[in-house]
Parts: C-alpha cells; sequence; structure tokens
C-alpha cells in the first residue's frame, strides 16, 4: 500500500514538470501593424524596458510608456493606436495624444495595465492583451 502511495506521488511530479509546473502560461503582449501580426513581448522584456513611474493613491504605477513600447518595436509614426484587453474593451488614441504619459504598469497578477495620471483611474485598463496599430486612415 505505501509503495502504491509513493509511486503515485512520484508520478504526480513527473507529470506536473513535464506540463511546466503550475504556473500561469507565459503572458505575451501583442503587437499588431495595420492589422497584422507585428511583434509580441513578453513580460520579462516588458521589465527590461526603461520604467516610467507615478504615484496615485499612494500605489507606485510603474512601466514603460506607450511610447517607449512603440520605439522599442519599431514603429515611428501612427495614425492611431487600440488598446484591448481580455473583455474586449477598447481604448484609441490619435497621434496627436503625448503617449509618454501613458504607461503600461506591470501588475501583480503578471500582466500589465494601462495606467495614467492624465486618465481618471477608473477609466484605466486591466489585462490588456493587445495593441493595434494603425498607419494611416
Amino acid at each position: 500500500m505505501r509503495k502504491k502511495i509513493v509511486l503515485s506521488i512520484v508520478m504526480l511530479v513527473m507529470l506536473i514538470s513535464l506540463s511546466g509546473g503550475c504556473k500561469k502560461s507565459d503572458y505575451q503582449l501583442q503587437i499588431l501593424f495595420d492589422k497584422q501580426p507585428y511583434r509580441s513581448f513578453t513580460l520579462k522584456e516588458i521589465k527590461s524596458m526603461p520604467a516610467e513611474s507615478f504615484v496615485m493613491d499612494g500605489k507606485i504605477e510603474s512601466g514603460p510608456s506607450l511610447a517607449s513600447l512603440l520605439a522599442f518595436s519599431g514603429i515611428q509614426t501612427y495614425y492611431k493606436i487600440e488598446i484591448m484587453n481580455e473583455a474586449y474593451e477598447l481604448i484609441e488614441f490619435s497621434a496627436e495624444q503625448d503617449l509618454k504619459t501613458i504607461i503600461l504598469d506591470i501588475t501583480n497578477r503578471g500582466n500589465v495595465k494601462l495606467a495614467s495620471k492624465n486618465i481618471a483611474k477608473k477609466d484605466w485598463m486591466k489585462d490588456i492583451t493587445t495593441i493595434a496599430v494603425t498607419s494611416h486612415p
């Protein structure tokens, strides 16, 4: 009986290790350019980018600005930016808006949210999955 329990535990450990453990799958932020897949970023890559920070309601919000993420992607000009999340909500920014004040805050849940001093906190977008860049009208 004891041998069966030990064998079951060993098999369970092997199954967990082969399946990559119990951790959530790695976060990916997808960048689309003119509706075509352009690039994706892991959370580790996003964390390695220069971060902007500000304090809101006593909490530090920190992460790369939307402008630096686009520059890091090699995108220099655009007409419109659409940011989408897991709930299929959408926020749109035009080329006239200052994307340096909009940051992709790295959350404790292992993804990013949109945060800005210039946007009411209730309107910050959580669980961002996609940034779609349109180059022309």
